[in-house]
This record gives structure tokens, C-alpha cells and sequence, in this order.
């Protein structure tokens, strides 16, 4: 089982340092993952967000196992989010 929370967690560790994880925990959860259409759904506040993206695009492995995110869209509500991850999956 991948651990998408851990990963992103570690870049933000990584790429900002113990100050920039301790921000962004607070807001940042991942909501929804989709092991077979690879979608997830990630939620962070409005003043943490572009630490959180900056982070999710420097992932590249998972574990043992190579990984590209690709951002969909960002989004103020869930059942937007949703919305745009329903249309992915299609």
C-alpha cells in the first residue's frame, strides 16, 4: 500500500525544512486515494497550499516505486474537487 501522506510529508521536510512541515500539517490531509485510477484527493488551508503543491510535484518515488504526480485542478470546496476527479476518472 502506497502511503501518498508520508511521501508528501517527507518533501515538504525535504524542500522546507522543519518549519515549513510543522505550517503545513495543521491543513494538510489527504482525503481520498484511488488505488486503481491513481486519483487522490489532497486538502490543505489557503496559506499553505502552494507549499503543499510545490511539494507534491517534487515527489518521485513512493516507497520502492516510482511516481509522477499530475495536478488537476485546485479547487475551494470538496464537492468540486470531486467533481474534477470523477471527470478524470471517466
Amino acid at each position: 500500500m502506497f502511503n501518498v501522506s508520508k511521501a508528501i510529508r517527507d518533501s515538504i521536510l525535504v524542500n522546507f525544512g522543519e518549519c515549513g512541515l510543522a505550517s503545513s500539517l495543521g491543513s494538510f490531509q489527504v482525503k481520498y486515494v484511488n488505488p486503481i485510477t491513481n486519483v487522490c484527493i489532497i486538502t490543505a488551508s489557503r496559506e499553505e497550499y502552494q507549499k503543499v503543491w510545490s511539494a507534491i510535484t517534487m515527489v518521485t518515488n513512493i516507497g520502492n516505486c516510482p511516481v509522477m504526480f499530475n495536478l488537476l485542478g485546485l479547487s475551494g470546496s470538496i464537492r468540486a474537487c470531486k467533481t474534477s476527479a470523477l471527470k478524470c476518472e471517466e
